[in-house]
């Protein structure tokens, strides 16, 4: 059996997504989020969060996306931010491919119960 994992770089502390982004558009594309998400969507913080992970340009091109959906058919879309973060993850996968990694695990032999 094989695994592929993603290495998904290392985030901001807490204390310091709680302050504006230093990028005046990261910032700006937070607050974008955070209006878009409502109701009961992503914080300003964990939308600042979801940039500092994946990024301005996966971010952006997610929230793009999701304003499509919303705008082409409002009611379609149960959790935006649900949605937002799935569209995130596959545009940053899809721009990282060729940084994944493969690993091969064994696979172990499963242990009858019945033969006991």
């Amino acid at each position: 059996m094989h695994q592929i994992r993603w290495t998904i770089p290392k985030i901001r502390s807490r204390r310091q997504l709680t302050q504006p982004l230093a990028d005046a558009l990261a910032e700006k594309l937070a607050n974008d989020i955070h209006a878009w998400t409502k109701p009961n969507g992503l914080s300003l913080m964990n939308a600042r969060k979801l940039i500092d992970t994946y990024g301005y340009t996966a971010v952006g091109k997610g929230l793009a996306n999701l304003r499509a959906r919303v705008e082409r058919d409002p009611d379609a879309v149960r959790s935006r931010a649900g949605l937002l973060i799935t569209i995130v993850r596959g545009y940053w996968k899809q721009a990282h491919q060729d940084e994944r990694t493969i690993q091969f695990e064994p696979v172990k032999p499963r242990r009858s119960r019945r033969g006991k």
